[in-house]
């Protein structure tokens, strides 16, 4: 059972790309094996629904792909259950009986270990979620501050002068909120990094030298 486990797991680039070296193939070949030993003589408790959880959850850290953990876990069970038929190839009742129980046994198994798996695809998802929240804030606050930038552009419009300090002045002012209003979708990925907030950006001060 073990060896073609295995030897049919060794066939996928996925799974090659985690059992990458003999020494850890191995090892893994003994926890297999005490992992069956459990299977047929632990008691079925709290304790060792939490074990089967742990494996799950070692194989989520592995990036093990969870297809890859399903048709492993089905072709096994039918090698176990080839094995107890012919062991009892003498009463065919008694060995589907036997062959029933156990392949119940191994599919509660594999739920076990699932059960991690769709634990971490709950907290991927929520983070997915997160970030798409965070991207529709960068962008409802790009858009703010593009309004802002515009308005301020307008105001030093108005703030005309014969002054020429001020003109120089009104000038430099024009030319930084237009580099602003170039720049909005820049100013949107650092709202998303930094998590800045409009009032950072103090428009407002620039609007009222411009106007005095």
């Amino acid at each position: 059972w073990i060896d073609g486990f295995y030897t049919r797991l060794l066939t996928d680039p996925a799974a090659m790309r985690i059992l990458d070296d003999d020494a850890r193939v191995i090892r893994l070949k003994r926890s297999l094996k005490s992992w069956f030993v459990e299977l047929f003589t632990l008691p079925w408790n709290e304790d060792y629904e939490r074990s089967r959880a742990n494996i799950g959850e070692t194989h989520v850290r592995l990036l093990m792909p969870t297809y890859l953990m399903v048709v492993a876990m089905s072709r096994m069970r039918q090698d176990v259950c080839q094995t107890l038929e012919r062991l009892w190839d003498g009463d065919p009742e008694e060995a589907r009986e036997i062959s029933s129980v156990v392949a119940r046994a191994l599919d509660m198994e594999l739920t076990l270990m699932l059960m991690a798996f769709r634990r971490s695809e709950r907290v991927a998802s929520r983070q997915k979620d997160r970030m798409v929240y965070a991207q529709r804030a960068a962008k409802r606050f790009a858009r703010t501050l593009y309004d802002r930038v515009d308005a301020a552009l307008c105001y030093a419009e108005l703030a005309d002068t014969d002054d020429p300090q001020r003109r120089e002045y009104l000038a430099k002012l024009k030319d930084v909120l237009r580099g602003l209003a170039r720049h909005d979708q820049r100013l949107q990925a650092q709202a998303k990094v930094n998590g800045l907030a409009p009032g950072r950006v103090r428009l407002t001060e620039i609007c009222r030298s411009a106007l005095a």
